[in-house]
């Protein structure tokens, strides 16, 4: 079985996330369109270029991340202050994490249990959300560091 990699490119007001057996050419394309309302991701098959499914999600979806055997996507939402939760094979929303947070930035732990997102609030401050996938809730939140130095 070839070796699964990602690739993550930010396009205007759309993020493509693509799995490739190489790093040559990608079966699947996975584009957020994150200005709808709600926001979208359209499937593509990239032999045909042709849509095979859109799935709807949060408001201003910003990032998506997979599980480690890639049958679920998280998506984040700033607006939604939330992560959808997807089963890629099929599309469905599997949860809606809310994190009261604009969330943005993803990372999932190599063994999946854990997603750990990256919110950014209007008073320019940031948190770091720890998310249990098994139970697709909220773990804990840190605060971190103002973004802007204090005047």
């Amino acid at each position: 079985m070839a070796q699964l990699r990602s690739f993550l490119l930010l396009c205007g007001s759309a993020m493509l996330w693509a799995s490739v057996g190489s790093p040559v050419r990608a079966s699947v394309a996975y584009v957020l369109n994150c200005c709808n309302h709600p926001s979208t991701v359209s499937v593509v098959d990239t032999a045909s270029s042709r849509q095979t499914g859109q799935w709807s999600v949060g408001t201003d979806a910003f990032a998506a991340v997979f599980s480690p055997d890639g049958s679920t996507a998280y998506i984040s939402s700033e607006v939604s202050e939330s992560v959808s939760v997807v089963q890629v094979s099929t599309g469905n929303v599997l949860a809606t994490i809310p994190t009261g947070y604009q969330v943005t930035w993803m990372a999932i732990t190599p063994d999946g249990s854990k997603l750990f997102a990256q919110s950014y609030d209007y008073a320019y401050e940031s948190h770091i959300i720890a998310i249990n996938t098994a139970t697709n809730t909220v773990i804990n939140t840190a605060d971190t560091e103002r973004c802007w130095a204090r005047w």
